[in-house]
């Protein structure tokens, strides 16, 4: 409720900031005007994720029974690459190597824009992990595959900066770590819910040459 309540005068800040901006001229101005439009796109992003805790697959509304968890025919291979490109900059900036390599994957019913936040938090917590860690040559391998009616998510990366107890804990809200400048691994705690929600399962650990790994694999419902 305070989510709803919260989203509406936003969104009417975003339409009036937006037609201002179309109005105003003065560059000083416009400036100012984008700065407030990002802040309030941020707040909303922030009211989103927690959505994503809170949210129930069907509830009720005046005795109607509806669906908040939307679902759509997604590609995920997609999604992967969008959520690549969305941290390219920062990736380059870290001198990290992201390599992708693709499956065929059918059209799935999903909600993308979760699965794009969920991907995106994943990539921002391995490049945190390289940058940390200050790893040698840091790479991030992204792999897709589809078997037995699931799609398969898989990440990694020879960043050795945790150890495997830590990787076992990382999906927990606000996991403490012990090194500084790495944070809590909220953003991981909200992939969690993601792949819960679509009835997914994820897992973390090391590989033996002690680099960093996250598996995700999720039953799908093909798209029509």
């Amino acid at each position: 409720g305070v989510a709803h309540e919260l989203s509406q005068p936003l969104t009417a800040v975003l339409t009036m900031v937006g037609s201002l901006s179309r109005a105003v001229q003065d560059p000083v101005s416009v400036r100012r005007l984008h700065i407030i439009q990002d802040a309030v796109q941020k707040c909303k992003g922030i009211i989103e994720k927690l959505l994503v805790y809170s949210r129930t697959s069907m509830e009720k509304e005046n005795e109607i029974t509806f669906s908040r968890f939307v679902r759509a025919s997604t590609d995920i291979n997609q999604v992967v690459a969008n959520s690549v490109e969305l941290l390219r900059d920062e990736l380059a900036e870290a001198k990290i190597s992201a390599q992708v390599k693709y499956s065929d994957l059918p059209q799935v019913r999903a909600n993308s824009t979760q699965w794009t936040q969920a991907l995106t938090n994943i990539l921002s917590f391995l490049c945190d992990c390289h940058k940390v860690g200050k790893t040698a040559g840091p790479v991030i391998k992204i792999s897709t595959s589809y078997d037995k009616k699931e799609i398969g998510l898989s990440f990694d990366t020879n960043c050795t900066l945790l150890s495997k107890e830590e990787m076992a804990k990382i999906f927990e809200p606000f996991f403490a770590n012990s090194h500084p400048g790495l944070g809590s691994s909220f953003g991981l705690g909200l992939v969690r819910e993601v792949v819960r929600k679509h009835n997914g399962q994820i897992e973390a650990d090391l590989d033996s040459q002690g680099g960093m790994r996250i598996n995700v694999r999720v039953p799908v419902e093909e798209a029509g």
